[in-house]
C-alpha cells in the first residue's frame, strides 16, 4: 500500500492521477519568485538585514538572496541574525506582500484548471472515505 498525499506525501507522478496537483500548488510560488515586485520586496528586505551588519547571498544567482549564516556563530549568534531578518520582514510587512502575491498567482491557476482540480477533489474525498473505513475496520477510528 502506498501513502499519497496531495501535498507531502508520496505521490507515483507517471500513474497518479493527482499528480498535476503538485505543479498546481507550487504554480503560485513559482511565478511570484521571479515577479519584480517580489523582487524589489526581497531586495528593500536584503538591504535592510544588511544594514543590520549581517550579509545576504545568492545561492540561486536570481538576485534574491537569503541571510547568510556563519559556520562558527553560535546559537545565539544566529538567533540574533534570525531575529534582525525578521525584523526588517516585519518593518515592511513582507510575509504579507509576498503571500497575497502568492495568492494572485494560486487564484489564477485555480480559475484556469477548476474542472479539474474539483475532480482531484473528488478524488481525495474517496481516498480519506476509503481510509476512514480501513481504520473503522480495524478497530483505529
Amino acid at each position: 500500500m502506498q501513502p499519497a498525499s496531495p501535498r507531502f506525501g508520496i505521490l507515483d507522478f507517471d500513474n497518479d492521477q493527482l499528480s498535476s496537483l503538485a505543479g498546481y500548488w507550487n504554480e503560485g510560488f513559482s511565478r511570484t519568485m521571479i515577479d519584480d515586485r517580489f523582487k524589489e520586496l526581497t531586495a528593500k528586505r536584503n538591504d535592510c538585514t544588511v544594514s543590520k551588519g549581517y550579509q545576504v547571498y545568492y545561492p540561486n544567482n536570481d538576485g534574491v538572496g537569503a541571510l547568510r549564516h556563519e559556520n562558527d556563530w553560535t546559537a545565539e549568534q544566529n538567533l540574533a541574525a534570525d531575529l534582525a531578518e525578521a525584523q526588517c520582514s516585519d518593518d515592511i510587512g513582507y510575509t504579507q506582500s509576498v503571500i497575497d502575491m502568492v495568492a494572485t498567482y494560486q487564484q489564477a491557476t485555480i480559475a484556469a484548471h477548476q474542472a479539474e482540480l474539483v475532480a482531484i477533489k473528488m478524488a481525495l474525498d474517496r481516498r480519506v472515505a476509503s481510509a476512514a473505513e480501513l481504520l473503522t475496520g480495524l478497530g483505529l477510528l
